[in-house]
């Protein structure tokens, strides 16, 4: 299970769980060449009513992989 964290620039902050085929799908868009503000619009959503600042990944794949990603939506 993946840990997703997002700080938006109003102060707040959202965190959740999603699935490890959620970091997959992330892997796929970054080797697309997908970054910063698309890579999250197209991850999550482009529907904010405070944009985000950043977007973190952190945790424990079922293989045992470690996962540890910072985002900066830019």
């Amino acid at each position: 299970m993946i840990k997703v964290h997002i700080s938006t620039v109003d102060g707040g902050a959202q965190e959740w769980v999603e699935p490890d085929s959620f970091y997959e799908t992330y892997r796929s868009l970054y080797a697309a060449g997908v970054q910063g503000k698309q890579l999250i619009d197209q991850l999550i959503s482009d529907d904010w009513a405070a944009p985000p600042v950043w977007l973190s990944l952190e945790g424990t794949l079922d293989n045992g992989i470690r996962v540890k990603e910072h985002i900066p939506y830019r």
